[in-house]
């Protein structure tokens, strides 16, 4: 749903302050690609056993790959919202292969080893410390951006709290800590802080957990469900990770360090993964159709790819065994499969992943043909009404379905179903989702409503549409949300909706008006009859 059609529960940047937004992104975003491209150079030339090259190279330097491009999206499409902003950044600070230290460390700023050490040791740190800050705060609010439960919002202010004073509890034991052995210089330096940083982002795992068993909305509990388990899973693997490092160090072709950073890159990509069947499945943050694509060419461009790397390698190794020279022959026989192969492959991936990810598309108008002018002149406002609420509750799957529609007061009514006795029960709206409803914008309402959606019925005018009503949708059966494309194809079917009831309303009123002239007619008539005089 875009921004200009629902109101979110999720917190937005002032307007002012989308530029420093974007600048900040980038300032995040960039270093972490420097770092990442320099740290797995320098880790393929240091790693000599290939599985270790597989694991800590190519398989984490592809995970930051897949989470830059899942980043970019995220941000791309919705770059005033706060938890999809920060949601991007941690893809690309978690999912990084480096923290910078390696290059600052050989970049030798200062000319003096001690100081460059120094310079590399705090700027390595602070990119940690983000990337602690980033991660929690995701842990802490995801997905709607509310902190839940309530202490976590204080929680998250101490731990940041504490992860700025860090910085300065560093300087200190590194003045302090230099006449020490090296083991309490190195717990003081590294481990302590080290363990203060998982311990937080642990107890962010735990509320998480929390929030996954606490939450109602089916929805929401639809949204969470795989992708806490990944979010939860890489993390506590990452903290399992580093506490093996901490307490018995690295050992070169280790299977416990294989493994443990193994599981982490596995939840890692099985984030990104879940993140982007819930934006298929369950709509959030409407970038369903972005992601669609996404999977379809990325998938697309790696297979590709590799077919022609492999069909390369094997054409210049039948040149070289078979010919005598080489011929660019054989190059054009190389990429001509490839060209063979690129729209058959490309149709069947988006036929593969439309099957399973595509996006719902329902589209209202036109296809109710209760609506049809020759329909109409048979219908009452009240069967327009049954009619309206029957067919979307079974093209939606709602659990229920309420007009309200507005009265000479102002106040918007129940009108369908009707209640059986007692005075007309009204909707409540802030003042805020009145304005927009009254615009004709779509709205979702808070996640304590018993509805899912709000759909307003309007009359198109010249300058400003009529607001005639709203339909108060029930949540939805599977726990399904509502795709970009049905939230537009119910905006349209709103005004049409509302042109058929008011056009129905119209003619009932001036049938009345008809009546009553004609029983007024008949009413002077016979007091002619009687009075002749």
């Amino acid at each position: 749903m875009t921004s200009a059609e629902i109101k979110t529960n999720i917190s937005k940047f002032p307007f002012l302050g989308t530029l420093l937004v974007r600048l900040g992104w980038l300032a995040v975003v960039i270093p972490s690609v420097v770092y990442s491209v320099n740290g797995s150079f320098q880790q393929l030339s240091a790693d000599q056993a290939e599985i270790e090259k597989w694991v800590y190279i190519y398989l984490n330097f592809g995970s930051f790959v897949v989470g830059v491009i899942a980043a970019a999206i995220i941000f791309w499409r919705k770059p005033a919202d706060r938890l999809a902003v920060i949601v991007s950044l941690m893809l690309v600070t978690w999912t990084s292969t480096s923290t910078g230290f390696d290059l600052w460390f050989s970049m030798n700023l200062s000319g003096d080893e001690a100081i460059n050490w120094f310079i590399a040791y705090f700027l390595g740190t602070g990119y940690t410390l983000l990337l602690s800050t980033l991660l929690l705060y995701v842990l802490l609010t995801f997905p709607n951006g509310k902190w839940t439960p309530g202490w976590t919002r204080w929680f998250f202010t101490l731990s940041l709290l504490g992860m700025l004073i860090l910085p300065i509890y560093l300087c200190v034991m590194i003045f302090l800590a230099s006449g020490l052995s090296d083991a309490i210089r190195s717990f003081l330096l590294d481990t302590l802080p080290e363990l203060f940083r998982l311990g937080v982002l642990g107890l962010g795992v735990l509320a998480q957990i929390y929030r996954l068993f606490v939450t109602k909305d089916p929805l929401q509990r639809q949204q969470l469900k795989w992708i806490a388990l990944s979010l939860v899973g890489m993390t506590f693997f990452y903290i399992l990770y580093w506490l093996k490092y901490l307490l018995f160090g690295y050992v070169a072709g280790s299977i416990v360090d294989l493994t443990l950073f193994f599981l982490t890159l596995f939840f890692t990509y099985g984030f990104i993964v879940t993140f982007a069947i819930s934006a298929l499945r369950y709509h959030i943050w409407d970038v369903d159709i972005v992601i669609n694509r996404t999977l379809v060419y990325s998938a697309h461009t790696a297979i590709m790819g590799s077919l022609g790397i492999t069909g390369a390698i094997l054409f210049e190794l039948y040149a070289k065994q078979y010919l005598s020279a080489t011929s660019p022959f054989f190059g054009l026989l190389a990429i001509f499969p490839v060209a063979l192969l690129f729209v058959p492959l490309r149709d069947g991936l988006q036929n593969f992943v439309d099957r399973r990810f595509k996006p719902e598309e329902i589209d209202f108008s036109g296809t109710i043909v209760e609506f049809a002018p020759e329909a109409q002149l048979m219908l009452s406002s009240n069967d327009i009404l049954k009619i309206l609420a029957r067919q979307v509750k079974e093209q939606l799957d709602l659990t229920e379905i309420e007009i309200f529609l507005k009265h000479e007061n102002g106040n918007l009514f129940l009108t369908e179903p009707l209640p059986q006795e007692g005075e007309l029960p009204s909707i409540n709206l802030v003042d805020k989702d009145r304005l927009l409803l009254e615009k004709g914008d779509v709205i979702i309402p808070a996640d304590a409503s018993h509805h899912s959606l709000y759909l307003p019925l309007t009359l198109k005018r010249a300058a400003k549409p009529e607001f005639l009503g709203v339909m108060a949708f029930g949540k939805r059966e599977h726990g399904v949300g509502y795709s970009s494309s049905v939230i537009r194809s119910l905006q349209k079917f709103g005004a049409e909706a509302g042109k058929v009831l008011y056009v129905a309303k119209l003619r009932e009123s001036t049938g009345r008006n008809i009546m009553e002239r004609l029983a007024s007619i008949e009413r002077g008539l016979a007091n002619l009859k009687m009075n002749p005089t």
